[in-house]
């Protein structure tokens, strides 16, 4: 019967022949090295497009690293300039201290059982208020410094808080630091932020230099010190930033291993 589909046993020996030799294959190209890593960027890619994930991994770059991360890609520096968790970790968005501590000076002479002994004590925000209001000067937000322009002393804890709280600055790496355009002139000193800072500075020769810093409502920024640092150094001397300081009002700069050893002191 004419359009009648024909069976597979109704075909001749011949004609499954041909049908067999009829059958195309598809030729499979073998992967190459660089099909390979074409892939695997492939996946890493699609993985950092998650903004949450790329976010966290982000959180975790020393902040020079982080600054520079935003020259990857247009997602990375959107991600980076819309995060207030990195903003803040750049120190260009300000955050509140993680605690309060009292500074207790004690008395090295006095050894009976009711002598206060000499160290850290931690208190309440609320206490700290009241304290602040009191005009107490022996309380303190614990603080953090931006790490592009400081580095540790090698003073003691106490020693530091007794003289004000001072640090030494060093030159940024992002220079020249006259730039007025660079971008990390808009980041605060500290964390939380400080509306003033004393700064002190010995040139060569024996010269001292010694100037008030404030900020604007938002806080001291390193537009703010280095305005400072090039109106000293215009005075014609020879001058080193390693040998500058800073000192705070109010603010703590210590890591957890010293605070647990002075609250146990």
């Amino acid at each position: 019967m004419a359009g009648t589909k024909r069976r597979a046993d109704d075909l001749s020996d011949g004609e499954r022949a041909h049908k067999r030799s009829d059958t195309r294959y598809e030729t499979v190209k073998p992967m190459t090295r660089s099909d390979t890593q074409s892939r695997k960027e492939g996946v890493s890619n699609a993985v950092l497009l998650t903004t949450e994930l790329l976010e966290n991994i982000l959180h975790h770059l020393p902040i020079k690293d982080l600054l520079l991360a935003q020259r990857v890609s247009r997602k990375w520096q959107g991600v980076i300039g819309q995060s207030k968790r990195l903003q803040q970790q750049l120190f260009f968005t300000s955050k509140e201290s993680g605690s309060c501590w009292e500074f207790e000076a004690g008395d090295d002479e006095d050894e009976s059982e009711t002598a206060v002994q000499r160290g850290f004590r931690k208190i309440t925000t609320a206490e700290h208020i009241e304290r602040i209001k009191q005009g107490d000067p022996w309380v303190y937000e614990l603080g953090e410094l931006n790490t592009l322009l400081f580095r540790s002393d090698n003073f003691r804890l106490d020693e530091r808080v007794e003289d004000g709280g001072y640090e030494s600055f060093v030159s940024p790496w992002c220079m020249p630091v006259w730039d007025k355009h660079a971008s990390w002139r808009r980041m605060l000193i500290t964390q939380p932020p400080a509306g003033r800072f004393n700064t002190d500075f010995d040139f060569e020769p024996a010269f001292y230099y010694c100037e008030q810093v404030s900020g604007g409502r938002t806080g001291v920024t390193a537009g703010d010190l280095f305005r400072v640092v090039k109106k000293a150094a215009e005075a014609g001397c020879e001058w080193d930033f390693r040998r500058h300081s800073i000192t705070s009002t109010g603010l703590l700069f210590a890591s957890p291993a010293e605070l647990e050893e002075w609250s146990d002191a």
